[in-house]
This record gives C-alpha cells, sequence and structure tokens, in this order.
C-alpha cells in the first residue's frame, strides 16, 4: 500500500474500459489489492489494524474501507467511489496532517515491507446482472467469488447470458441471491466477478447444493452455453476483516 493519494492514485493498472449497459444509480468502487507473503501475514494485519484505528482515532471524513482477506493470502480493500473527480482527491490527506508526516510514512514502510507486489483497480456493481429477490445480498462474513474473464469481443455476449442466467434464478424462485461487478477503465484483463455471500464455507456450500437442485437441468444448460464464452475462469473465498476496515463516524 503506497501512501500518496492512497484512495485514488492506484486506481490506474487494472482498469480497462467503462462498464456497459450500467444503470445511472449503479455504485463504482475502488479496489486495491495487497498480494501479502506468507511469512509476512502476522506483520502485515499488525499494521494494517493500526492503520484501521488510526483512521477511527481521528475520524478521517469522506473515506470509508472495507477488507476481505482471499483464501490465496490477498488482502483486498473496497472503497465507494461518487464519480471520477474523486481521482484527483487524495484521501489520507487528513490522517496524514493528523498523524504527522513521519509517523504516517514509517507505517507505510512497514506495509510495502510485507507484500512483493500490489494492484488497484475499479470496478461497478451491476444491478442488471444482480439477483436480489429481497433486495439484498445474504448476510455473513463469508464470500464465494466467480471471475468471468471475458475479452472485449465477447464481454456484450457474456453479459447477456448472465441476464439469462438471472431470469431463470427468477422464473424457479431461487432464495440465492449474488451480487456482479464489473472492471471498468485500464484493467489488464475484463471480468466480471459474480459474488455469493454467506455465514461461512459449510452454509454456502448447503444453499448453492439446495440451489442446484432447484434450477435442474436448465442451469446446466445455461452454464454449458456461458462457458464457452469466457477467457478463462476461477474461483476464490475469502472472509471479512471488520477489525481491519473502518466507516467514520455519522
Amino acid at each position: 500500500m503506497k501512501t500518496v493519494k492512497i484512495t485514488i492514485s492506484l486506481l490506474g493498472i487494472f482498469l480497462f474500459l467503462i462498464p456497459l449497459k450500467t444503470s445511472a444509480q449503479d455504485q463504482m468502487y475502488w479496489i486495491h489489492v495487497d498480494h501479502v507473503k506468507p511469512s509476512m501475514e502476522k506483520e502485515y494485519e499488525k499494521v494494517a489494524k493500526e492503520f484501521a484505528d488510526a483512521c477511527k482515532t481521528y475520524n478521517v471524513p469522506e473515506f470509508t474501507f472495507n477488507v476481505w482477506r482471499h483464501d490465496n493470502g490477498s488482502y483486498y480493500y473496497s472503497s465507494p467511489m461518487k464519480n471520477f473527480a474523486e481521482m484527483d482527491k487524495d484521501g489520507m490527506k487528513p490522517l496524514r496532517d493528523k498523524m504527522g508526516a513521519d509517523k504516517f510514512k514509517s507505517m507505510f514502510e512497514r506495509f510495502d515491507k510485507c507484500y512483493d507486489a500490489h494492484q488497484s483497480f475499479m470496478v461497478t456493481y451491476r444491478s442488471d446482472l444482480s439477483y436480489l429477490p429481497e433486495g439484498k445480498s445474504a448476510e455473513g462474513d463469508f464470500n464465494k467469488y466467480y471471475y468471468l474473464y471475458v475479452s472485449p469481443a465477447n464481454s456484450i455476449a457474456v453479459a447477456d447470458k448472465m441476464k439469462e442466467v438471472k431470469d431463470l434464478w427468477a422464473k424457479k424462485g431461487s432464495k440465492l441471491p449474488y451480487l456482479v461487478l464489473h472492471t471498468g477503465f485500464g484493467a489488464e484483463e475484463e471480468f466480471y466477478l459474480v459474488i455469493i455471500r454467506n455465514k461461512d464455507s459449510q452454509s454456502q456450500a448447503a444453499v448453492s447444493s439446495e440451489n442446484n437442485k432447484l434450477l435442474g437441468d436448465e442451469w446446466q444448460k445455461k452454464w454449458d452455453e456461458l462457458y464457452p464464452l469466457l477467457s478463462h475462469y476461477k474461483t476464490e473465498t475469502s472472509m471479512y476483516k471488520v477489525d481491519l476496515s473502518y466507516n467514520p463516524k455519522k
């Protein structure tokens, strides 16, 4: 994690193109990823908690982030963005001013010793592709991620197939909600990210199994139509790190 304009300046690594066919109300998010070395994970969490605690102590305004640890040891920071104008803001300036430049710099130098690579990017929530029958995702700290990588030539075709999947979920009365995010401007690779949330991995597996039974052969047919359109595909899981997250006091 770097110190200069941390909320925005790291956006340029990952984004590819502005998401297509999104609602004017769909939320954009800035994502920062630290690929933490296994040997440094305890030290990383120690510094990350100091960072979150400092934000809470000084009640840093107009800056919020939620943190998830992925099963590959990477830590993902997610912050909502109102618009592209926020790319010019330095959200860390209030914290730097209150902590003092030297103390602030020292903290982030400790961060940087914990990984050899990190990246940042922006995603947009896709309400047209997400399935939220009750208007929200399931509650819980466990996330299952399905990364659907696409080429520019196939992006719209994949989105269209994902809409058919959403329609199938609705027709069958599925109780399994999911969110869909889509990478934007500047990405090294474009992907759609499907997120299913639950309290733990066992609960998620049980609900998914029941959902597959409900959807039956129609779901397999839709997946067989969607899968060949992808450039590649992977899954990951994560747990929410509430102690490393920060939301300013109202």
